[in-house]
Formats: C-alpha cells, sequence, structure tokens
C-alpha cells in the first residue's frame, strides 16, 4: 500500500514547489514508512521513481526541500539516510501518482512490489487534472514573460515548447533562469542585425533559447555583452 498527501498540502497543487521537488517529494511519500515515521530509500531508488537523471541534481533538490521546510535528512552511517516527512497529512491509499520525466500524465499501471523492507506499492493516477495544471501553469509563465519581451506571440500548448521548458526544470533551472535566459537575450538581439544582414531577433524563440545546447551558455552570460554576438553567442 502507498501513501499520498491529503487536504490543502496537496503536493501537485503546490506552487511553492516545482517539477523536479514535487517529484522528488512524491517519490520520499511512496517510501514512507508508517510504523517507524520516516521514508529510507537509496538515492538509486529516488532517482529511479522521481525520474531525476543526474546524482547532483538529486543531491540540489533535496537540500531545497530540506531548506523549505518540507523533509529533514538524517545519515546515518554505514546505511543510507532517512527522511522525515513535513508540511503534509499522510495516509495510505492504493494509488500514486508521480510526475512523468516530460510532464505528461503517467497512465495506470500493474502493482510494483519492492524488494527490501520497503512495503509493496500501487502506482496509478490520482489527480491527472492538478499534475497538468501544474505544469502548465510554468510553460505559461515563461512564454508570457518571452512574448512581453519579444512582442511576439509564441503558444505555451506546443508541445515541443513543452518538451525543452520540462527538460531544463529536470535538469534543475528555476522559472527565473529562464527570465534571465530572456532578458539576456533580448538585451543582445533586439535591434540587432548579423554581419551577413540577419535580424537577430529571429533567433528569440523557444527553440534557440531552451535548446540544451544553449541554455546554460546564455544563463551564464554577462547582461553587458554587447560585442561578438555573431560568433560567441550565435545559436547552434
Amino acid at each position: 500500500m502507498g501513501y499520498t498527501i491529503i487536504d490543502n498540502e496537496n503536493v501537485l497543487d503546490n506552487e511553492e514547489l516545482n517539477i523536479q521537488e514535487q517529484s522528488v517529494l512524491i517519490a520520499l511519500i511512496s517510501y514512507y514508512n508508517e510504523q517507524k515515521g520516516y521514508a529510507y530509500p537509496s538515492y538509486k531508488q529516488l532517482m529511479r521513481r522521481s525520474k531525476i537523471k543526474k546524482d547532483e541534481t538529486l543531491i540540489k533538490v533535496i537540500k531545497s526541500l530540506v531548506d523549505k521546510g518540507y523533509i529533514k535528512k538524517e545519515t546515518v552511517k554505514g546505511i543510507g539516510c532517512k527522511y522525515y516527512l513535513f508540511k503534509c497529512n499522510i495516509t495510505p491509499t492504493p494509488k500514486m501518482e508521480l510526475p512523468h520525466e516530460q510532464g505528461y500524465p503517467i497512465k495506470r499501471g500493474t502493482p510494483t512490489p519492492q524488494t527490501g523492507e520497503h512495503p509493496p506499492h500501487k502506482r496509478g493516477t490520482t489527480n491527472t487534472n492538478t499534475n497538468t495544471n501544474t505544469n502548465t501553469n510554468i510553460y505559461m509563465r515563461v512564454i508570457n514573460y518571452l512574448n512581453m519581451k519579444t512582442n511576439k506571440k509564441f503558444k505555451a500548448n506546443t508541445r515541443t515548447t513543452q518538451k525543452l521548458i520540462n527538460a531544463r526544470v529536470l535538469e534543475g533551472f528555476i522559472i527565473d533562469d529562464f527570465k534571465k535566459v530572456i532578458d539576456t537575450k533580448c538585451n543582445e538581439w533586439i535591434g540587432k542585425r548579423t554581419k551577413e544582414g540577419n535580424n537577430c531577433e529571429d533567433w528569440l524563440n523557444p527553440q534557440t533559447l531552451f535548446r540544451a545546447s544553449n541554455f546554460e551558455k546564455y544563463l551564464n552570460q554577462s547582461n553587458d555583452s554587447n560585442t561578438g554576438y555573431e560568433e560567441e553567442f550565435r545559436p547552434i
């Protein structure tokens, strides 16, 4: 039997948490042991269930949940970590929903037995509408900001755009990072042309700004960069 959050502290409805934090917190809840009063999954189990791919990303998300007061982490030498959960009421339930890696509702599945000390859990869909609304809110905030800065009309429901935003969020980036990238490149490209006469403003689109090969480079670029944009920060 799994565990889920009830009443007003529903994880998927909590705007204080980003997608990664939601995924990790729900994963911890699924491993919660009612008798012991804590969860004790390994990092490997948390990464598999939360769909986070990198160790450093998981460490960053756990630290954020600790800082926000949702969990307390206790390291037990030679054994692993205990995770105490706060700001939520936990109750047994036969179903459990985890946000999908690409941000789309997961399909119902068959019960998956767990090995070791953990009791078996059942995964299924419990609140796909809330999950979809949470993701849509992120897409809307990013794309509305981009449209405001560029005076363009990109749509937040475009599949390619949503996949790009989700991928960056799963790497640990937050809304402010998206805004900084947009601000930086708007400052650099609006009103500019390349040596060949191409309009740099054409690069102000989700596919260019949020692509994996560009995003972190743009994020760490100085806002006052006014030279060399044709070469160093040209989209690839």
